[in-house]
């Protein structure tokens, strides 16, 4: 359970710097309205929130792994992961 969460937490580490490139990349090809610029304000807002609570969460996952606290990690995952699980009411 440890080594999974550890490779975990590792991959999600690397996951924005091998990801940086191809952004880079493809920013500039690009010169068209990024998707994100194409959503309404209020899903833009709905976005940005979801994305800064998923922040806070990866940060408190790093105190809890220096102190090798795996319980707090699991209780944290677990509730990154369940954040996915609400229910869309979009028409």
């Amino acid at each position: 359970m440890k080594l999974a969460i550890s490779i975990i937490f590792f991959s999600l580490a690397l996951l924005p710097s091998l990801s940086y490139a191809e952004d880079m990349r493809s920013h500039e090809t690009k010169k068209d309205v990024s998707s994100i610029e194409s959503l309404s304000p209020e899903l833009r807002e709905l976005l940005k929130n979801e994305m800064l609570a998923l922040q806070k969460g990866m940060m408190s996952i790093i105190p809890a792994y220096v102190a090798g606290n795996w319980i707090e990690i699991e209780n944290i995952a677990h509730k990154m992961k369940n954040s996915y699980r609400a229910p869309l009411n979009i028409q």
